[in-house]
C-alpha cells in the first residue's frame, strides 16, 4: 500500500520532496495539518504552537526526531520518528480476541504531528481537478445540503474549505489512500496506528490511563447513549491541534476524540489471533467488506489506543460525518 518518497505518481508530480533521510525510514500517511482556506503554504501560527506544546507536553521522555514533507501543492507536514522495536497492542485487561493482547515487532516510520485538515485536502482537490475517481468511487462529499456539517464546497470550479483547519472529513476510503498517494506517503496499518499514539508501555490513552477533557474532543454518556457536549470546548469537531496536553509520546496530536481514522487494513474481529509478529498488514480477506477505523471521535467515548471498528470504505453517510485519514 505504502511507498517511498520522492517516487513519481500516476498525478505526474515528483510527490514526495524533502530532505534525505538517513537509511530510508518508513513514512506512514497517518495524520491531517492545518491551512488557510485561500492561502496554501506552512503550517500556520497557531499549529506550529500546537506543536512546540506537543513536543513539550508529551509524557514520555522519548527524543523527538523530525522530518517534513512537501506535497505536489506545496503544503508543508511535518513528522514525527517512531523508532523500530516491540510493542504490546490490544487491550491488556479482559481484552477478547478482538483487541487481543499481543506483542508485535514494527520497522522504524515517521507519522504526522497534525491531523490532515480540510484546507489541505482542499489543496489536493485542486491539485487533481476531481473529488471522484477513474472507477467511480467517491473522495469526498461536496453536498451544500449538509449545512453547519458541510466540509467542502465547490465556487467556480474551485474546491473550497468551509473552515480551512477543521479536519478533513467526508472522507472516503478511497479518498484518504489517493490523499496519501498524491502527497507521497500513505495510509498507517492497524498497528501502526496504534504505536504511534501509545508508544511501547501499553497505556489506554495517548497521554496516560485517566480520560480528562483537556486532552481530547470526546462524547458524553447521558444514560440513554452517546452524545455531544461542550465540556471539552467543542460541542461538534475542533480545529487540528486543539489539544496540546493530549499529545502521544512520540508527540502527534487528536489521536484520540474529534474525529475517526482510517487506516489501510482491511477489519476482520478474529485478525489479532493470527497476525504476524512483524509488521502486520491486516488480513487480505475478511469476512466484511469494511476497513478499520480508530481514533474514536467527539460523539464517543471510544477513544483507547486500543479500540477499533469497522466502516465501510466508500460509505460516505452515519457515523462518517468526522471520519478522516492520518499519515
Amino acid at each position: 500500500m505504502g511507498r517511498s518518497l520522492g517516487e513519481r505518481s500516476d498525478y505526474g508530480h515528483e510527490s514526495g520532496r524533502r530532505r534525505p533521510l538517513a537509511d530510508e525510514k518508513n513514512i506512514a500517511c497517518l495524520r491531517k495539518c492545518g491551512c488557510r482556506e485561500h492561502s496554501i503554504g506552512p503550517l500556520p501560527s497557531n499549529s506550529v504552537l500546537f506543536l512546540l506544546l506537543s513536543l513539550m507536553t508529551a509524557q514520555a521522555a522519548l527524543t523527538q526526531e523530525l522530518t517534513t514533507q512537501q506535497t505536489p501543492a506545496g503544503t508543508i507536514h511535518n513528522m514525527a520518528l517512531v523508532p523500530a522495536g516491540p510493542f504490546m497492542m490490544g487491550r491488556e485487561i479482559n481484552g477478547s480476541s478482538v483487541v487481543l493482547w499481543h506483542e508485535i515487532y514494527l520497522d522504524s516510520f515517521y507519522v504526522d504531528v497534525l491531523e490532515v485538515s480540510s484546507g489541505r485536502y482542499a489543496a489536493f482537490l485542486n491539485d487533481v481537478g476531481r473529488h471522484v475517481g477513474d472507477d467511480g468511487a467517491v473522495w469526498a462529499r461536496i453536498d451544500p445540503l449538509l449545512g453547519q456539517m458541510r466540509v467542502f464546497r465547490q465556487e467556480d470550479g474551485h474546491y473550497l474549505p468551509v473552515d480551512a483547519n477543521l479536519p478533513a472529513a467526508h472522507v472516503s476510503w478511497p479518498g484518504a489512500r489517493e490523499y496519501c498517494e498524491w502527497a507521497g506517503l500513505r495510509l498507517p496499518t492497524e498497528a501502526e496506528w496504534e504505536k504511534a499514539a501509545r508508544a511501547t508501555d501499553g497505556r489506554t490513552y495517548p497521554w496516560g490511563e485517566v480520560l480528562e477533557p483537556t486532552r481530547a474532543n470526546y462524547g458524553s454518556d447521558d444514560g440513554v447513549g452517546l452524545s455531544t457536549d461542550d465540556a471539552d470546548g467543542y460541542h461538534y469537531a475542533g480545529p487540528v491541534g486543539s489539544y496540546p496536553l493530549g499529545a502521544s509520546p512520540y508527540g502527534a496530536l487528536d489521536m484520540a476524540g474529534n474525529v475517526s481514522e482510517w487506516v489501510s487494513d482491511r477489519y476482520w474481529s478474529g485478525y489479532y489471533p493470527v497476525s504476524p509478529y512483524e509488521n502486520p498488514q491486516g488480513p487480505d480477506t475478511a469476512p466484511l467488506t469494511g476497513r478499520s477505523v480508530r481514533g474514536g471521535s467527539y460523539l464517543t467515548l471510544g477513544v483507547q489506543t486500543w479500540f477499533r471498528k469497522s466502516h465501510g470504505g466508500g460509505n460516505l453517510g452515519g457515523e462518517l460525518h468526522w471520519l478522516s485519514m492520518r499519515r
